[in-house]
């Protein structure tokens, strides 16, 4: 909306974005119905690898609970091997974060999210928080690249 009354107010010489761009977007927000829960579904589900030192099961485990509280905004993979092991630990797929009850060395710091044995409600928010800046950094991403196409 911002780049279109932009376009707009050069074309036109009249102040479309300038004076009317909050009027606008609050129009849209108050009468578009549900334009918010459209606008959250339209997000992009990040990738998740679920690594626990406690087993595959306890892995497994952390992935139910993460698919439970966010739903569409994921998708989960657990280890299926132990990352004591060298060759499972080159075999790791690439994905967008790594949820992990331990440290581990050789992963990216920004990339993994240490958590407890059983999750508390202070990693389901901080891995909200990630989840959502990894969405919106993705949406970015997506938006410079259409743009650059044009």
């Amino acid at each position: 909306i911002s780049k279109t009354l932009s376009h707009l107010e050069k074309r036109d010489q009249f102040p479309w974005k300038s004076m009317y761009l909050n009027e606008i977007l609050h129009d849209f927000m108050m009468y578009w119905k549900n334009l918010p829960t459209y606008l959250y579904s339209k997000r992009s589900p990040i990738s998740i690898t679920v690594l626990s030192d406690l087993g595959k099961e306890h892995a497994e485990v952390l992935g139910s609970i993460l698919k439970l509280n966010f739903c569409n905004t994921i998708n989960v993979v657990t280890q299926n091997t132990s990352y004591f092991d060298f060759n499972a630990r080159k075999s790791t797929n690439n994905c967008d974060l790594y949820v992990s009850n331990h440290h581990i060395a050789h992963f990216a710091k920004d990339k993994i999210v240490v958590v407890e044995d059983i999750l508390s409600p202070r990693n389901i928010i901080e891995l909200r928080k990630i989840i959502e800046r990894s969405q919106l950094r993705a949406h970015r991403n997506a938006k410079t690249t259409a743009a650059n196409m044009c």
